[in-house]
């Protein structure tokens, strides 16, 4: 097994979520039912190591031609709090964004759609906006925290903007939608 590591991303942040990649862990093809196994057990106890210690752990995922990386939340259920999720950053920048809106829910801090951030330390911001169906992309979180047979928990997505400041919903954006879709309404004003 590799060893663990937790990115920290953009000087400046203090993100303490733990940041895992499927590619980091397992070196070779899952070519049995065994092996799959073995690893949705090692997996699971890990997340829920990291969940204890820090609070939520970060599941990143690789794109692939159906759609663009992106990573999510998988604990801030426990703060009675939607779960996160961004797309397009890479891992270490999305471990920073998570790590650090993480933090602000630790704090205390309820996150809602809308809600326009900033981060120390990168000059973009991101806007909040809620997932309609978390089901189809937070998939462990929701494997986490779904009630059997209940509705798909509660997430909101960071949409950050462009260089130039504008938003995807903004004229002139550009940031391809391929490489950061938005998985819900447009906030309004």
């Amino acid at each position: 097994m590799n060893e663990r590591r937790l990115p920290r991303g953009w000087p400046g942040l203090s993100g303490v979520g733990a940041s895992f990649a499927l590619s980091e862990y397992f070196g070779g093809a899952m070519e049995t039912p065994e092996q799959l196994t073995h690893f949705r057990d090692q997996y699971n106890a890990w997340e829920r190591d990291v969940i204890r210690t820090y609070g939520w752990a970060i599941q990143y995922v690789l794109g692939d031609e159906d759609g663009p990386p992106f990573a999510y939340t998988v604990g801030l259920s426990g703060f009675d709090h939607p779960e996160l999720i961004a797309f397009g950053l890479g891992q270490q920048n999305s471990a920073a964004l998570l790590n650090d809106l993480g933090e602000r829910v630790r704090a205390g801090e309820t996150l809602r759609h809308g809600q326009l951030v900033s981060f120390a330390g990168w000059a973009h911001h991101a806007v909040l906006v809620t997932v309609p169906d978390s089901s189809e992309h937070l998939l462990g979180a929701n494997a986490a925290y779904r009630s059997t047979g209940g509705p798909a928990i509660p997430a909101l997505q960071a949409v950050y903007n462009d260089v130039g400041g504008r938003f995807p919903w903004h004229d002139g954006y550009t940031i391809p939608s391929e490489i950061q879709p938005v998985l819900g309404s447009v906030p309004s004003g």
